[in-house]
C-alpha cells in the first residue's frame, strides 16, 4: 500500500481525434486508486469534438492540465508533455486506451520498494499480441531487459522515473512514426533495473483514426520503421550489444506443442500451450507470463 501522500505521477495523454474513447480514458485515470496524479492532456490539433470532452473533465478535476498545439504528431505531443511534467514518475498513455484501476498504485509501490528506474505491466489488446505477467522479477542484465522489451506494445507498458529520463535526455524523435521503438531501447539500456508488476494491465485499443493507425500514413510508417531499426542498430553497435539484434529463424514444429523462438541470437524463448486461447511463456526461467493468442 502507498502512503497517504505518495510521489506524484505525471500521466501524459496525447489527443488527436479520439472523441469516441476519450471520456473512458480520462475517467479511467481520474478514478485510479492512486490519487496523486498530474493528468497532462496534449491536444495535437484535433479536428473532432475531443476538446469538448477533455474540457468537460478538466472542469471537474483540477489535476487535468490542458496543452494545445498544432498537429505535429505523436512524438512531439509526448515530448511536450514530458517537458511540462512535474511528477516524480511519468507514464505515457494513449487517449483511446485504459488501465486496471489499481494500475498506478501497484506500479508505483513496486518502483518505490525496489528503487527501479522503470516498472513494466502486462498488456492486453484485441488486435496485437497480449501478455500477462505472473510474478515480480527485478531485471538488471541487459539481455533480460531487452527480452522483456520485445513483449507487447512499447512505451505505454512502462512507468518511468522522471529524473532518469531527463538524466539521459530521452525524448521521441520529431516527425517519425513508430517513435517508441528507439525510445524504449534507450530506456531499457540505461535503466538501473526494471521491475515486472503482475496483476495490472494496460488495455491497448486499436483505433483506425488515432495518431498511430491512420491509413494515410502507411507508407511513412514503413519508412520510419526502417529508420527506427537503423537507429537501434547504430545504438547497439555504439554500446556493444549489436549481437543481440541478430534475429534468428523461427523453428515451428507443428506436430509438437512446443515452439522455440530466438528473439536474439543467444536468447531462447520457450512457448508452451496452456489452454484454449492462452499460451504460457517462460523468459529467462524466471518470469512466467501469458501471451493471449
Amino acid at each position: 500500500m502507498l502512503k497517504k501522500q505518495s510521489p506524484k505521477i505525471s500521466v501524459i495523454i496525447p489527443v488527436y481525434n479520439v472523441e469516441r474513447y476519450l471520456a473512458q480514458c480520462l475517467e479511467n485515470v481520474i478514478y485510479q486508486t492512486c490519487k496523486n496524479l498530474e493528468i497532462i492532456v496534449v491536444d495535437d490539433g484535433a479536428t473532432d469534438n475531443s476538446a469538448e470532452v477533455y474540457s468537460y473533465y478538466a472542469k471537474l478535476d483540477k489535476r487535468i492540465k490542458i496543452i494545445k498545439q498544432t498537429n505535429m504528431g505523436l512524438s512531439v505531443a509526448r515530448n511536450t508533455g514530458l517537458t511540462q511534467a512535474t511528477g516524480t514518475y511519468i507514464h505515457f498513455m494513449d487517449s483511446d486506451d485504459y488501465l486496471s484501476l489499481d494500475y498506478y498504485e501497484k506500479m508505483l509501490t513496486n518502483m518505490c520498494q525496489t528503487d527501479a528506474d522503470m516498472a513494466c505491466s502486462g498488456l492486453y489488446s484485441d488486435r496485437v499480441q497480449s501478455f500477462l505477467l505472473d510474478n515480480n522479477v527485478i531485471l538488471t542484465t541487459l539481455e533480460d531487459k531487452l527480452r522483456l522489451n520485445k513483449m507487447g506494445s512499447g512505451v505505454c507498458k512502462y512507468l518511468y522515473r522522471t529524473a532518469f529520463l531527463r538524466k539521459h535526455e530521452l525524448q521521441f524523435e520529431f516527425g517519425r512514426l513508430a517513435e517508441d521503438i528507439f525510445f524504449t531501447i534507450q530506456a531499457v539500456y540505461y535503466a538501473n533495473k526494471i521491475i515486472t508488476v503482475p496483476g495490472v494491465k494496460y488495455y491497448y485499443r486499436y483505433n483506425p483514426v488515432s495518431i498511430m493507425n491512420n491509413n494515410k500514413k502507411a507508407v511513412k510508417l514503413k519508412e520510419d520503421m526502417k529508420h527506427a531499426r537503423q537507429l537501434v542498430q547504430s545504438f547497439a553497435e555504439k554500446h556493444n550489444f549489436a549481437q543481440l539484434f541478430k534475429l534468428a529463424k523461427e523453428y515451428d514444429n507443428k506436430t509438437c506443442d512446443k515452439v522455440e523462438y530466438r528473439l536474439f541470437a543467444t536468447i531462447p524463448l520457450l512457448k508452451k500451450k496452456v489452454y484454449a486461447n492462452k499460451t504460457k511463456y517462460y523468459l529467462f526461467g524466471l518470469i512466467p507470463f501469458l501471451l493471449v493468442d
